[in-house]
């Protein structure tokens, strides 16, 4: 957990290490306020399963082996992002209104990752994130079965 009270400042150069990131199964939620200096990225990478959410291009973008656009959000202004991941079913929500269409993208097992990070690719190299990141969480279902 780090708590700043601010947003993250990203430069261009730099990344937040959260390495040891585990969870559960291929259902997700990405949200975060964002507000980009360019227009390429990373906002979250993790690997080896591959997961990788940017902005490229003034797009915001998912990867699962392939990279599914989800529409154009304009750089210089704070935007709040929700990415919904459900089995094979993505979605992106800008400022509460949905970008795009619902991608189909092959099931992401979140439980493999073992290197992760915010503002870089998982390897901490480009393309880095320029820009403000704020309240970044990563929110998952925990489904526990118990037989009484």
């Amino acid at each position: 957990k780090l708590f700043t009270g601010k947003a993250l400042s990203f430069n261009g150069n730099d990344s937040v290490d959260i390495d040891g990131f585990t969870m559960s199964g291929d259902t997700a939620t990405f949200a975060f306020w964002m507000n980009s200096n360019n227009t390429t990225g990373r906002m979250f990478s993790a690997n080896p399963v591959r997961i990788i959410i940017s902005y490229d291009s003034n797009q915001l973008s998912i990867h699962d082996g392939a990279w599914h656009n989800f529409g154009e959000v304009a750089a210089g202004e704070y935007h709040r992002v929700v990415i919904t991941i459900n089995g094979t079913t993505a979605k992106c929500f800008v400022n509460g209104g949905q970008l795009g269409v619902d991608k189909t993208i092959t099931p992401i097992d979140l439980s493999l990752a073992t290197t992760a990070k915010i503002g870089s690719s998982y390897n901490g190299l480009t393309p880095f994130f320029n820009g403000n990141l704020s309240d970044f969480q990563i929110l998952y279902l925990l489904l526990s079965l118990f037989e009484i």
